[in-house]
């Protein structure tokens, strides 16, 4: 029974890692995505959650710039809505970018930036979960150290 369970989580495993991704990221492309975030930042003790929506048009082969919006509420900011923009490279399922958002309740305002890498595990032809890791930093000089995200999400490649 235990070498059953062994061949059939090693199948699975090949299976998402093997996954080489289905849709063509070309030139000409959209993206829709869709994520969620939940964090603790230690130097405040405070607890984040957001929403986010976004758009992306591939600007080249595997090269992606996006619009996003966003809902955030937290211990600290609550009700916020998060504007932002970025880029991002595929290497296979594989990406990697960067992005500056502005963090606002339309009376304050927070600015930041932030790189990411994650991977695009194939659901469907053209849908995919798409967990994250990021580390944003505030673009403020009295600012906190950043912040590693964790963000798990979907996106859906036209």
């Amino acid at each position: 029974m235990k070498k059953i369970s062994s061949i059939i989580l090693i199948a699975i495993a090949i299976v998402f890692l093997s996954n080489s991704a289905f849709c063509q990221k070309e030139k000409g492309s959209w993206a829709l995505h869709t994520a969620s975030t939940f964090n603790f930042q230690a130097h405040n003790n405070s607890t984040n959650w957001n929403l986010n929506f976004s758009t992306g048009y591939f600007i080249a082969d595997k090269t992606m710039l996006s619009f996003g919006v966003g809902y955030m509420d937290s211990s600290e900011y609550s009700g916020h809505v998060e504007f932002g923009i970025g880029a991002r490279r595929y290497f296979k399922d594989f990406f990697a970018g960067a992005g500056f958002s502005i963090l606002t309740d339309f009376d304050y305002s927070i600015e930041f930036a932030n790189v990411h890498i994650g991977h695009s595990f194939f659901i469907t032809e053209r849908l995919a979960f798409e967990p994250t890791f990021s580390y944003s930093f505030y673009l403020e000089s009295n600012a906190p150290t950043g912040i590693f995200n964790a963000t798990f999400g979907f996106a859906y490649y036209f």
